[in-house]
């Protein structure tokens, strides 16, 4: 197992950093652009669960046996999380949601330097990219739109298909 990051996970702050660097990570290991988006949202919603369900905790983000795997551990010392009344829907939800792990294959093309390499790379994205969450969230609202159009592009052809397809009876 390759450790790419550790990232403390104190607040939303940290939601919005987790986000960024995955996303930026994913791009580094030449995934496409919509598994980068798939990656940048999956570190969100790990982050977010572990800032609202833990009192201390950590994102990380490993590489083991070419498969990317992103989730939320719990720092030392820190509480057990907090949970809902037992009856409350909610809490039915919220049990599902803190097991979430996002695992997805490496591409074919993944970055090819040297693992060393890639996580100097990676260090560095702090130092010289620090976080703007004002450029993240235009750059998650531009990934939102870009869905949006091939969406809607899909539907249209689906229509399209269905309505030129005979009847068979």
């Amino acid at each position: 197992m390759i450790r790419l990051l550790t990232l403390p996970l104190d607040g939303p702050l940290d939601m919005v950093r987790a986000r960024q660097r995955a996303r930026q990570i994913a791009r580094l290991l030449r995934f496409d652009p919509y598994d980068q988006i798939g990656v940048a949202a999956a570190a969100f919603t790990i982050a977010s669960q572990a800032v609202h369900n833990q009192t201390s905790a950590e994102l990380r983000i490993d590489i083991d046996d070419a498969v990317l795997h992103l989730y939320a551990e719990p720092t030392s010392g820190s509480p057990p999380p907090k949970r809902a009344p037992a009856m409350s829907r909610k809490n039915t939800s919220q049990s599902a949601r803190q097991a979430f792990r996002f695992e997805r294959r490496l591409p074919d093309a993944a970055c090819e330097s040297p693992v060393e390499d890639l996580v100097w790379m990676i260090e560095q994205l702090d130092r010289e990219l620090p976080l703007d969450w004002i450029d993240e969230m235009e750059l998650q609202n531009h990934e939102t739109l870009q869905l949006l159009h091939v969406l809607h592009t899909v539907q249209e052809q689906l229509r399209d298909y269905l309505e030129k397809k005979p009847n068979v009876a």
